[in-house]
C-alpha cells in the first residue's frame, strides 16, 4: 500500500527512538480499531514503562468521556530492522469514529505560538493559544469569531469573582463532568503537558 510517513512530536522528536505518523492512500485497519488512513506510532521512549499512554487510555475509556484513541502494542521493523516496541493509536482528529464533533462542533488544540504556521488558524486569549483544527475556517470568518467571542467569554467568567455563580460563572458553557474526568485522568497520569497550573497546560490538548 501507498504510505506516507513524517517524523512526530518536538521534543520527543529528538529523542534516539522516534515517533511516527502514517498516512495510508486508502483506509486501513490496525487490529480491531476501525479504518482509516492516519495512524499514530508512538516511540514512548521517554517512558522506559511504556505504561502511561495506555493505562491513560484505558482511563479513558472507562469515564464518560465521549472519546478516547485506542491502541496497541506492536513489535515494528524499518527497512528490515527491528526499531523497537511502538504503540500503534488513532490519531485525534475529526471523524465519525473518531472524534465525532457534529455539525456545530469544534475540534481545539491547545499549543504555543512557535508552533504556529501560516495554515494554521488560531485564537489567542487571555491565557492560552487555541488552534482551530475543525472545522476548515480562516480569521474574522463567522465561524471563527463565534469561537473567539465563545473562548473569551469563557475565560473571563472562569477567572472572575462570580466564576462559581451558577448564572453568571463558567459552568453553564461546558460539560463539567467531562471535565472533572479529564482532569483527574491527566493528575493521576502526572501528564505535564496538559496540567491545569502554571506553566504546563503547554500543547496536545484538545478541547
Amino acid at each position: 500500500k501507498s504510505i506516507k510517513v513524517r517524523g512526530r512530536g518536538h521534543f520527543t522528536w529528538k529523542q534516539p527512538k522516534k515517533s511516527y505518523q502514517l498516512k495510508f492512500k486508502d483506509k486501513t485497519a490496525f487490529f480491531d480499531m476501525a479504518e482509516d488512513k492516519k495512524w499514530i506510532f508512538l516511540s514512548n521512549y521517554v517512558d522506559k514503562t511504556m505504561l502511561r499512554t495506555a493505562i491513560t487510555q484505558k482511563l479513558g475509556h472507562m469515564s464518560n468521556l465521549d472519546w478516547t484513541p485506542s491502541s496497541y502494542f506492536s513489535e515494528v521493523f524499518i527497512n528490515g530492522e527491528h526499531n523497537g516496541t511502538y504503540q500503534i493509536s488513532e490519531k485525534i482528529e475529526e471523524d465519525n469514529h473518531r472524534v465525532n464533533v457534529g455539525n456545530n462542533g469544534f475540534l481545539i488544540e491547545i499549543d504555543q505560538l512557535n508552533r504556529m504556521t501560516n495554515d494554521d488558524v488560531y485564537v489567542e486569549s487571555y491565557e492560552n493559544l487555541y488552534n482551530i483544527k475543525f472545522p476548515e475556517t480562516n480569521i474574522n470568518s463567522d465561524l471563527y469569531n463565534y469561537f473567539k467571542n465563545f473562548i473569551l467569554n469563557f475565560e473571563k467568567k472562569l477567572f472572575s469573582n462570580e466564576f462559581k455563580d451558577p448564572i453568571n460563572g463558567y459552568r453553564n458553557l461546558i460539560d463539567l463532568e467531562s471535565l472533572v474526568d479529564w482532569y483527574l485522568i491527566n493528575e493521576i497520569n502526572k501528564n505535564g503537558d496538559k496540567i491545569l497550573k502554571t506553566g504546563a497546560f503547554f500543547s496536545s490538548v484538545f478541547i
